[in-house]
Parts: structure tokens; C-alpha cells; sequence
């Protein structure tokens, strides 16, 4: 191990992290000290910050139309791998080439697999396509490879926050976790571009210091064959933290062999050319095929997950809100627990996703009557279907938190109670939301929850 640099007065950080590198891993952060669950580090403004509204409308539209139109050398589509938006490309491809030679040096140092990895090639002729256009408006002083390698750090490490899009060097350097000790970032100031990252829960010195790579805090609760793809996917790297290879303990299955075990599968035991699933009680091991016969088992998740899938893929709650009424909802809610447990992560991502969707509904007036007016009985069911969902899931994160400590991070429970039940508690009460007539002891009982799960990660 080498050590780069040590967190010291000049960064901010007081010596709590030092930035290191090893073969194996490139560059990455390490806790220096103890770190508390709640206490801010690696604070730091971005390397670049540009407003939707800075970047290239032409060039935007032109790399936008790159994406739907261009196919690899398979004859492939690539849009499920150019996620970032037009603006977003466009922006940073500009603020690249306004940077002296330090900040660009410090931009390609930061991870991305390189012209070695596929996903170079396409890479490229996306790079040639911005140098084409920005050539016949400027001197470009790069390579188109430089370019490419440039833009590929960006599919690694670019944040949006709105219409704000910003990239970090020492933020970018934590390494990706299914566990992470880190929670997302944070803004320091409403005013200021400074970020930083909570610590989620107590670290040591000389661990390193990780986040979650995968797009969104939900896809933490996705079963681990479904993370790694994902992240392989977007990030082009195969994740094998140790909650990856181990029992995936959120995707249970009844033992089709004692009937009173669960089974949980390994990646790891299948890598060894073991049984992949195992059961808790009578320790028998199955393959994929046993393990099928499972009365909720291989065939019935995927129709689950199909269900699922079609709500989650809706990112922005209030417009699922629109798309879904109680009826839909609760119609799906017990398809769902028939097919698959209670307590399979792709049934809790139902409940969070579809809980915010019925409160968003709710608070936004969307059930009304044929004259135009709220339908307050329907706003109140819709609130009361929201609270009962995110609450069952809420549950299922304080168990799993009880048996199966930091294997999940404690951010969960905390975006559900600060981002959701407190604020819609006090829209109820302080009367923004009209003629509510959703039980007090209920909205006691969820305002005491939801007070008692910031107390306790420190907030």
C-alpha cells in the first residue's frame, strides 16, 4: 500500500481520511481516524459545476440524437449504457476543454476502465462526434482518444443534482459498496457548491471508505444478481463486496425440501461449483433447478419483479402518483405478496416506491370528483394506503437492521422519515392539506417513528 495524500488542514478534513492506492484497487479513500455515524467527510467543492442552462443546446441535441441512432460494432443498441443526458455530455465536454492541463490531469486520473474495456469503442466515435461539432466553432486542442477517455470518467463519476451537474475528485474516489458506510451526498449550504458525504455508520481507522455506485438508494434493496448487473451495466464493473458474494438475504424463498427453512442463494458458493442456494434450517443445498420447485420461488419472482419493475421504472413519485389510484395499487400490492414473501427486497422496493407514489398523490390533489373538486375521502385513502406502505416497509428495515447489522445502510430509514413522513405530517397539520381526516392516533404513531429513527442516526 501507498500512501497518495492524508486528509489535513488544507482539504478541510482534520486528518479523518487519507487518499491511498494499491494495484488492485487504483486510488481510493481510507478512514485515518474514527469516524462517528453522522460526522461529515471528505467536504469538497467540484473539480467543474455547470447549470443546464451553460451547456451547448446544438451540441446537446446532436449527442442526444447520437445515442438513439448509433449502433456497436454487434449491430446493438446503447442506450441501456448512455444514460447521461444530451446537456449533461454536452456541458462537461465544454467545461473539459476550458480547463488548464492540472485540472485535466486530475479529471483522467479519476476511475474508468480505459480503451481496454468495450465500451470504449462506442466511446470513441461518441468523442468524434463532439470534436465534429465543437470544431466547426472553435480550436480544439485535444485528441479524439483523450476526448473519450474524458467523457468515459464522467459514466463513472458525474453527479446531477437537478439542473445542476457537477464532478468531484477526492468524492469520486470512494470506492462502491452493496454495504456502504457512507450515505449519499450532501449539500453543505443551500448557497455553496461544497458537498459532503455523512458517515452512515461508525467506521474504523483503515477502512475504506465506500458509497453505493448503483443509481438509487432503492437499488440497495434489489436481490444481489440484479445489483451487479445493474452496476456492470452503467459502471462497467462486476461488484464483489462481500453482501454481493454472500447469502442474499433479501431475496428469500420457502425450502421446497423441509418446508419450514428459508433458502437464500450465494453467489459465491456457485463460483466454488457449489449448490447456489442453501437453507437456514435443514442446511440442504439446491440448485437454481430445486430450488424453481419452491411454492414462491424462481418462476413466480419473475412475475413479480415484472410488476414491480413496470412501477419502479417511473423515477419521478408524483408522476406515479398520477399514474396510479388506490385501486391499482392495492390490486398490484396483494398480486405481488401471493407470488413472492413479504420480506423478498423487490416486494419492499414495491412498498417505498408505491407508498411515496400515494402520498405524493395525496398532497398534490390528484383524486377528484367529476366537478373538478379534491375528493377528499379518495385523498384521504390514498395518504392512508401511502403511510401503511412506507410504514410495513419502514419495519422491515428496522428487522433487518436488528439481525443483519450494516448490511444495509441506515440512509434507508432516514430518506423515508425526513423526506416523506415528517414533511407530509406537517402539511396535514398545519392545514396545507385540506378537510384531512386520516386518524390522529395514526399520525401520532408515524410522527413518533419517524422522530425516533433521526434521533437515532443523529439528525
Amino acid at each position: 500500500l501507498h500512501v497518495l495524500e492524508c486528509g489535513g488542514s488544507e482539504d478541510k478534513s482534520e486528518g479523518r481520511y487519507r487518499v491511498c492506492t494499491s494495484p488492485q484497487l487504483g486510488r481510493y479513500v481510507e478512514a485515518a481516524t474514527h469516524l462517528s455515524r453522522g460526522q461529515k467527510v471528505l467536504e469538497s467543492s467540484p473539480l467543474v459545476s455547470f447549470h443546464k442552462s451553460d451547456a451547448s443546446k446544438p451540441l446537446s441535441d446532436t449527442l442526444d440524437e447520437w445515442v438513439k441512432t448509433y449502433r456497436d460494432s454487434e449491430g446493438r443498441a446503447i442506450t441501456d449504457r448512455f444514460t447521461i443526458p444530451g446537456w449533461i455530455w454536452a456541458g462537461f465536454a465544454q467545461k473539459y476543454l476550458s480547463l488548464d492541463k492540472e485540472k485535466r490531469e486530475q479529471w483522467l486520473n479519476l476511475p474508468h476502465p480505459g480503451k481496454g474495456d468495450p465500451s470504449f469503442e462506442p466511446m470513441m466515435s461518441f468523442a468524434e462526434a463532439i470534436l465534429n461539432h465543437l470544431r466547426s466553432k472553435q480550436s480544439v486542442d485535444i485528441t479524439v482518444e483523450e476526448m473519450a477517455n474524458a467523457m468515459q470518467v464522467l459514466t463513472f463519476n458525474a453527479w446531477q443534482s437537478g439542473e445542476r451537474a457537477m464532478l468531484f475528485y477526492e468524492m469520486s474516489l470512494t470506492s462502491h459498496s452493496c454495504s456502504p458506510n457512507l450515505g449519499p451526498p450532501s449539500k453543505l449550504q443551500d448557497t455553496s457548491d461544497i458537498h459532503f458525504f455523512p458517515v452512515d455508520s461508525s467506521i474504523e481507522p483503515g477502512t475504506i471508505l465506500s458509497t453505493s455506485h448503483i443509481d438509487q438508494l432503492d437499488g440497495l434493496l434489489m436481490p444481489a444478481e440484479q445489483r451487479r448487473e445493474r452496476l456492470f451495466r452503467t459502471k462497467r464493473q462486476w461488484c464483489s463486496c462481500s453482501r454481493c458474494k454472500g447469502e442474499d438475504y433479501v431475496r428469500p424463498m420457502d425450502c421446497p425440501k423441509c418446508a419450514k427453512g428459508t433458502i437464500f442463494h450465494s453467489i459465491e458458493r456457485e463460483e466454488k461449483g457449489e449448490p447456489g442456494w442453501q437453507c437456514d434450517l435443514c442446511k440442504a443445498g439446491l440448485s437454481t433447478e430445486e430450488a424453481s420447485k419452491s411454492v414462491m420461488g424462481l418462476s413466480t419472482e419473475k412475475m413479480a419483479q415484472h410488476v414491480i419493475d413496470r412501477v419502479t421504472e417511473v423515477e419521478d413519485d408524483i408522476q406515479r402518483g398520477f399514474m396510479y389510484n388506490t385501486s391499482i395499487a392495492s390490486t398490484y400490492g396483494l398480486y405481488i405478496q401471493k407470488i413472492i414473501r413479504q420480506d423478498h427486497g423487490s416486494f419492499q422496493r414495491y412498498l417505498k416506491s408505491m407508498g411515496k407514489a400515494m402520498i405524493a398523490r395525496g398532497i398534490n390533489g390528484v383524486d377528484k370528483k367529476e366537478d373538478g373538486q379534491i375528493d377528499y375521502p379518495k385523498r384521504d385513502r390514498s395518504m392512508g394506503l401511502g403511510f401503511q406502505y412506507l410504514m410495513q416497509h419502514v419495519q422491515w428495515l428496522k428487522m433487518m437492521t436488528k439481525h443483519r447489522p450494516r448490511m444495509l445502510p441506515n440512509r434507508l430509514m432516514v430518506e423515508i422519515a425526513e423526506q416523506w413522513l415528517i414533511p407530509s405530517l406537517d402539511r396535514i397539520e398545519s392545514g396545507q392539506v385540506s378537510e384531512c381526516n386520516l386518524p390522529k392516533s395514526m399520525l401520532v404513531g408515524i410522527r413518533k417513528e419517524a422522530e425516533e429513527i433521526l434521533k437515532t442516526s443523529g439528525k
